[in-house]
């Protein structure tokens, strides 16, 4: 979330919930929003703080997903394999996503192809 520090919303649309998707369902239920993770929903967060809230519970129940934030500088591809792929229409965008993420420790896996 640190390379896009002007971030206005983020919208998350589910492919697929493989296990019970627990960290969701309570940001949900925080909100009094009704429990729902079938493919094709959409959640949309606004500000910084409820979209780093959201991204996070998601990502934690290993949920397949499309993340847009607000601007769009990128889009993020996620799966319950723990795969996370980064799209950007510029490859500074790009670059600065690669950047913080090595930085704080993951890691690139060379050859892999995103098949979707």
């Amino acid at each position: 979330m640190s390379v896009n520090q002007e971030m206005k919303s983020g919208c998350f649309t589910i492919e697929q919930a493989v296990f019970e998707p627990t960290h969701l369902i309570k940001v949900l239920a925080d909100h009094s929003i009704p429990p729902r993770y079938e493919c094709g929903v959409s959640f949309t967060a606004t500000g910084q703080k409820e979209t780093q809230l959201l991204l996070h519970a998601i990502l934690t129940d290993w949920i397949d997903f499309i993340f847009v934030p607000e601007p769009k500088t990128f889009a993020i591809y996620a799966d319950h394999d723990e795969y996370t792929t980064f799209f950007a229409h510029t490859r500074s965008n790009l670059n600065r996503v690669v950047k913080a993420l090595t930085d704080d420790g993951f890691k690139i896996v060379a050859d892999y192809e995103r098949h979707l």
